[in-house]
């Protein structure tokens, strides 16, 4: 019976592992999210950055008049609409040579690159706005209209508008493994979430039954005090299980908040979160000796401090998991 539950877990490990090239999901860890901008399309028509959120994207800064890396960038960016078939996954290039750069200039261009209209903006508008953008993005810049400098990377945004990774258009690996980002975040969400979801349930659940259980023995019921406490322990247990699963997939996930108040009280509830949860473990195993030793003076003074500890790391594993899947992509 264990070899081919061994064989099977093997291989839905070996599913979620990289396919091929240099990608790994641990690299995709959110930086920041992208600003605010509004500048004009090329169809001349407002363009409102927020109408990027909700799927994969694609930016890159360049200039239709450029003999520098720009005609390489062009290329790329073509070529890699040929690479993530998947018209979800959008391509959006801001000019800085708006004097020049006009909508039907942009038009033009995109004709000759062959670009899906539907999934290419070509952005233009006033200096001030895209100097800000590039500045936002901790991006190489120019020093006013005239200078006419930027970044050579292509910077791969998710649904929430949060930066991912740069890439380095000119490398071969880089564009496929940019492809292979990009596919990846189409389906983040479902992929990356289910696990930790399923985790925070655990741990709800864990610290549900802890508590009726601690009634239950209040009012003398010992009998469904001790099946809530087996319950607690297998639902921890397969939290932990599951924790550590989700580590081998996908890695740590960052909470990608600034320095502040925040993400210190976040920071002071991970630790606590982490250092009772090993302290916990020798507890549970020491009050349950006691119990199967039937050793109940001894039981009651260590059970007392165990169940508040394990309520403690439990409901801070939910708060964890909340935070960083819900609150702190927002933040």
């Amino acid at each position: 019976m264990l070899r081919p539950f061994l064989l099977s877990l093997f291989i839905v490990l070996a599913s979620y592992s990289p396919a091929r090239g240099d990608f790994n999901p641990r690299d995709l860890q959110p930086l920041f999210e992208a600003p605010e901008f509004h500048l004009t399309d090329q169809n001349g028509q407002p363009f409102d950055s927020r109408k990027l959120k909700g799927e994969p994207w694609v930016l890159s800064f360049v200039f239709t008049r450029c003999s520098g890396p720009c005609p390489l960038m062009f290329m790329k960016m073509a070529e890699l609409q040929k690479k993530i078939p998947d018209k979800r996954v959008k391509f959006v290039m801001i000019s800085i040579d708006p004097k020049r750069d006009t909508p039907d200039v942009l038009k033009a261009k995109l004709a000759e690159l062959g670009a899906d209209e539907s999934r290419w903006s070509f952005l233009t508008g006033e200096m001030s706005v895209i100097l800000n953008v590039q500045r936002d993005l901790k991006l190489f810049h120019g020093a006013n209209a005239d200078d006419l400098v930027h970044s050579d990377r292509f910077m791969l945004f998710d649904k929430n508008s949060m930066l991912r990774s740069r890439f380095d258009p000119t490398q071969e690996d880089e564009l496929d493994a940019l492809a292979q980002a990009s596919m990846y975040l189409v389906n983040e969400q479902a992929r990356t979430h289910t696990l930790p979801l399923i985790n925070s349930f655990f741990n709800a659940m864990s610290a549900i039954l802890l508590i009726t259980g601690f009634i239950f023995i209040r009012s003398g019921n010992w009998k469904a005090h001790a099946t809530c406490m087996v319950l607690a322990l297998a639902s921890s247990s397969a939290f932990l299980v599951g924790y550590l699963l989700n580590q081998f997939l996908h890695g740590t996930r960052s909470s990608g908040l600034p320095a502040g108040g925040l993400k210190t009280a976040y920071l002071i509830m991970l630790f606590s979160h982490m250092v009772l949860a090993v302290v916990m473990l020798p507890m549970i195993l020491l009050t349950l000796s006691r119990v199967l030793a039937k050793k109940w003076d001894l039981h009651r003074r260590i059970a007392r401090p165990t169940l508040a500890i394990w309520v403690y790391v439990s409901v801070t594993g939910v708060l964890v998991y909340v935070a960083l899947y819900h609150i702190f992509p927002r933040t």
